[in-house]
């Protein structure tokens, strides 16, 4: 049997919601036409060895409502920015725009919890949150993976609530990695829309794969200007590939990094279409710290 490479899409909610950007319908179409292009030519390369699984963008968010749904009650705290935006969909009280950063682009083991692209620190934010102290919380991501954003010790955020009186004691997830389940399941409720054994295998999202996202960088030790993302991409090389996607012959590595750099520079072309120049670059000159702008025309 087979292990299962699940491959999430999202592009435009990823330019619409995280960075902002106003697409035309004719864009969104294209966008959306390139990314799925790209995901089949991807499980190309992949189905030999892997279960290779798509999850669209829509089916994460009806995932999310049948999760929901299924039980509410406790105040909801948001934690993503690209999927749920629509408060019709999902009726939040309250989000925490945190994830991991990278603090040494030597040894990505260097983590730490942030917010993303400079935004208020974890500290102004939880602040706000004041009104739940000493009361059950819920929690809404896209997904658990191995939960170290969650529940890594002293620094994850559901300790990271608990110090501030917050109790979080409900997740609810579109994605859960069910190989994690009975390790989590004691520490939290965990409320899944689908479940999917990542044992051998892995998760990835195709905004990852195209360079258009990444692992976040600590901006306390790496800063860039306002309005400048910054990141160190899963497609730099073969390694950074190996390591962050579980790709490992060489030879399709190749033909993957090609594919995935000639699809994101097709989506950035559109993003200018759609009137916003597009600036790439690197800080400090060195490769691995990808820089990305979006400035309306």
């Amino acid at each position: 049997m087979k292990n299962t490479y699940l491959i999430s899409t999202g592009i435009v909610d990823l330019l619409q919601n995280r960075y902002k950007l106003k697409l035309s319908d004719t864009g969104i179409n294209n966008i959306n036409t390139l990314e799925l292009e790209f995901v089949n030519k991807l499980g190309e390369k992949l189905d030999d060895k892997y279960d290779f699984r798509i999850i669209p963008s829509k089916e994460i968010k009806t995932a999310m409502k049948n999760a929901y749904n299924s039980i509410n009650g406790l105040p909801v705290i948001l934690l993503d920015d690209v999927y749920f935006n629509d408060t019709k969909d999902f009726p939040v009280n309250g989000n925490i725009d945190i994830t991991r950063l990278v603090d040494d682009v030597n040894d990505f083991n260097k983590k730490s919890l942030g917010p993303r692209n400079g935004g208020p620190s974890l500290e102004a934010q939880i602040k706000k949150l004041s009104q739940y102290k000493g009361k059950d919380i819920a929690l809404m991501d896209i997904g658990i993976f191995e939960g170290e954003t969650l529940f890594k010790e002293y620094c994850g955020i559901v300790s990271i609530l608990k110090d501030n009186g917050i109790n979080a004691s409900r997740i609810y997830v579109s994605i859960l990695n069910s190989a994690s389940e009975d390790r989590l399941k004691n520490k939290i409720e965990i409320i899944a829309g689908t479940k999917y054994n990542f044992e051998g295998g892995d998760w990835l999202e195709v905004r990852d794969f195209l360079g258009l996202d990444g692992r976040k960088m600590n901006r306390n030790k790496y800063p860039v200007g306002d309005n400048t993302y910054i990141f160190a991409r899963y497609i730099q090389d073969e390694k950074t590939l190996k390591d962050g996607a579980s790709i490992t012959d060489i030879k399709k590595s190749a033909e993957i990094l090609n594919s995935c750099y000639a699809y994101k520079n097709k989506i950035l072309d559109i993003v200018r279409d759609c009137g916003y120049n597009v600036t790439e670059g690197c800080l400090n000159n060195d490769k691995r710290l990808y820089t990305l702008k979006f400035e309306q025309k």
